[in-house]
């Protein structure tokens, strides 16, 4: 029976890069996030418009971004497609200079990718969740729903026609789902 190797977040940061290949560390298991699709990249950047749109007009003091990632254990790094982080966490949080931020991001956005599989997601969201990120949305973009799961143990599911809200992270923060998935 062969066994497999697992990493540490440290040997995971001395990977060579390799050109078009982003990879997240599982529990110390090396995973390829496969490359995503137009609808995948066009829900990616609205949502980050719409958190953006949130934090700029409130003046609140959280960076949106995407591509970071989070060390979320000793052998656990993910990379959310969209998160929400407050600016005075970042600034502390040790590995920010050189990619993978210690510690859990305010806000995980993660969109579903055709080829992935309901237990990986779970997986993630449980890590995001442990590590101590307060809320998890999860976008599904052919059945055009988001799910939101919370630190809390609290799970809501919205649709067309609902309003979505943050009220840990983003207070007053108010989304349509419609406008998440418009022209998609």
């Amino acid at each position: 029976m062969a066994t497999q190797t697992t990493l540490t977040v440290e040997q995971y940061l001395r990977l060579p890069e390799q050109e078009g290949v982003i990879r997240e560390l599982d529990e110390g298991r090396i995973v390829d996030v496969a490359p995503t699709n137009l609808k995948h990249a066009i829900l990616v950047a609205r949502i980050a418009h719409l958190l953006l749109r949130h934090v700029e007009e409130t003046g609140r003091r959280h960076w949106v971004a995407e591509g970071s990632g989070f060390g979320l254990g000793a052998a656990t790094v993910r990379i959310p497609d969209v998160f929400v982080l407050r600016k005075d966490t970042a600034v502390t949080m040790e590995g920010a200079a050189y990619g993978v931020l210690k510690g859990a991001p305010e806000l995980a956005v993660e969109v579903v990718s055709p080829g992935e599989k309901a237990a990986e997601l779970e997986r993630k969201i449980h890590q995001y969740l442990g590590a101590g990120t307060p809320s998890v949305w999860v976008v599904y973009p052919e059945s055009k729903h988001v799910m939101v799961y919370r630190r809390n143990g609290d799970r809501q599911e919205f649709h067309a026609g609902d309003q979505l809200n943050e009220p840990e992270v983003l207070p007053g923060l108010t989304i349509e789902i419609d406008e998440i998935f418009s022209d998609i």
